[in-house]
């Protein structure tokens, strides 16, 4: 980015359209099969999807362990001398865009994918993993506030991995914080339907 402002904001945009192009293909898909798997029972579903978050949660608070279904590979670093930074940039944003081509470093990326899966509208479901990939991005746009030299962004990603049990905390509160709020859903018609007390 130091060298070379142009090339830097081409290749962001070309990463942040590529995966948005992905993720919203994804959630269209998984929309898809929900529905044609079905909307009925959809209590029973929260119910499950509630338990699997918590479960989630679990695991990123290392309470239990289970390995996530992910593909244990990581994007192409060699794609940068085969086809230029810009096109590369636009194959790593389409890669990891999918969702579940890559490591899945937390339990929090299956909050939306399941919860598109189960809503089963293939266009909300694409909007969602949109706007799942966009706050992906963000960092990534945040990097010229946050870096100020080059030695800095070459040591950020060894900074960012010492901070992991950070951030597994923070999936971890997601994924209660989505539990709580899927049983209170849940909760709040039986609560309506319930007689009212006697004092």
């Amino acid at each position: 980015m130091a060298r070379n402002r142009e090339i830097w904001i081409k290749c962001v945009v070309a990463y942040t359209v590529a995966g948005a192009v992905s993720a919203m293909t994804v959630g269209f898909l998984l929309g898809a099969i929900g529905r044609k798997l079905g909307t009925g029972h959809l209590s029973a579903k929260l119910f499950v999807l509630a338990a699997l978050y918590l479960v989630l949660a679990l695991r990123d608070l290392g309470c239990v362990r289970f390995p996530l279904p992910e593909r244990r590979c990581q994007t192409e670093k060699v794609w940068a001398h085969q086809f230029g930074f810009g096109i590369a940039a636009a194959m790593w944003g389409f890669h990891i865009g999918l969702s579940f081509a890559t490591w899945a470093t937390f339990g929090s990326s299956f909050i939306v994918a399941t919860f598109s899966l189960i809503v089963g509208d293939p266009v909300f479901a694409g909007v969602l993993m949109l706007t799942y990939w966009l706050g992906r991005v963000i960092p990534l746009w945040m990097a010229p506030i946050l870096i100020s030299s080059g030695r800095e962004a070459v040591e950020s990603p060894a900074i960012i991995l010492k901070q992991r049990r950070t951030y597994q905390r923070m999936s971890a509160l997601a994924l209660t914080w989505s539990t709580i709020t899927i049983l209170l859903m849940l909760i709040q018609p039986m609560l309506k339907n319930s007689p009212a007390p006697m004092w």
